[in-house]
């Protein structure tokens, strides 16, 4: 796996080791990044159980080089978002010693509630027509039982 990874190779990983159907992850994730980016426009923060938070906080208008010319500019103050990860995930994470590579590990061993969510979204699909802060709510419930 690369350092970046787009939604569509995400939802092919999952489908590939989970044996689940990429329509289903696709309406999963599509939820999901409707969900976080609806919690930042409205409360500027979205937590994700035993995954971690976004916050999105502004940095302050500061000096900054322009890249090519060397000319001094000022970069106005802007919203940045901000990922915190949960402490679940940090201490599953700390746990290697180096990162892993595809050879070594697969994203279920590396994140086991990967397979947990794609079995919470399938409680999901069977609600229609939900908007993506209730879908999320409902994957939460799925996920408490």
């Amino acid at each position: 796996m690369t350092n970046h990874i787009y939604e569509g190779a995400l939802r092919k990983i999952i489908a590939a080791q989970s044996g689940d159907r990429q329509k289903l992850l696709h309406e999963f994730s599509t939820t999901l990044f409707s969900a976080i980016q609806q919690g930042l426009l409205e409360d500027g923060h979205m937590r994700l159980h035993n995954f971690g938070s976004y916050q999105l906080k502004w940095s302050k208008q500061r000096k900054g080089r322009h890249p090519k010319t060397g000319d001094v500019i000022i970069i106005p103050a802007h919203p940045r978002i901000v990922f915190t990860p949960a402490k679940h995930l940090r201490d599953q994470l700390n746990q290697f010693k180096t990162i892993p590579t595809t050879d070594d590990a697969t994203i279920t061993n590396i994140i086991p509630s990967a397979v947990e969510a794609v079995e919470a979204v399938e409680a999901v699909e069977a609600v229609e027509a939900v908007e993506a802060v209730e879908a999320v709510e409902a994957v939460e419930a799925v996920e408490a039982v």
